[in-house]
């Protein structure tokens, strides 16, 4: 059964290859999967991230330092967003039949657009594991709000992710 199989997806290839613009659609399609890896890869480094706030703000909860709810509470929450945001971002590829579709040079800045915010995400997990070191300290409050604004600065960098598909800013 699977030489028949192999045979049968050669003589598709055969096919598809005589038909106009198909090898170009396929080879957009395992783009399209690769960018959707990829950012389930971010997701997990992101998660990576709250995992290790989590703690943090557990023991800091525990401390009884009760003056950081507030900040610690907005950071779960940014945490979250961003880490939606890129869940749920765009695919690297509009389908062929879609009215935006993207060629490889928007394909190409898409995809180092994406390398660094692997980049900026491990920037992040420095800030957090900075955090979980100074638990003790009286730094802690200047600390929270650091790393907010870094996920801040982080959050308006992916806005920007979509300029990277369509070339159309968005308004800012």
């Amino acid at each position: 059964m699977g030489d028949i199989g192999k045979g049968l997806r050669n003589i598709m290839e055969k096919i598809a290859y005589h038909i106009p613009g198909y090898a170009g659609y396929q080879k957009r399609e395992k783009r399209r999967e690769t960018d959707h890896l990829y950012r389930m890869y971010l997701v997990e480094k992101l998660r990576s991230v709250k995992r290790v706030f989590d703690e943090v703000s557990t023991k800091i909860t525990d401390i009884g330092n009760l003056d950081l709810l507030k900040p610690i509470d907005r950071i779960f929450k940014k945490l979250e967003k961003v880490t939606d945001t890129v869940r749920f971002a765009d695919h690297g590829y509009k389908g062929f039949f879609d009215v935006v579709s993207v060629d490889f040079p928007e394909l190409e800045k898409l995809y180092n657009f994406d390398l660094s915010l692997n980049e900026d995400i491990g920037a992040l997990k420095e800030k957090v594991t900075v955090l979980a070191k100074a638990l003790d300290s009286d730094t802690l409050l200047p600390l929270l709000e650091g790393f907010l604004k870094s996920i801040d600065e982080f959050n308006e960098k992916l806005a920007l992710r979509d300029e990277c598909i369509t070339g159309i800013s968005g308004g800012k």
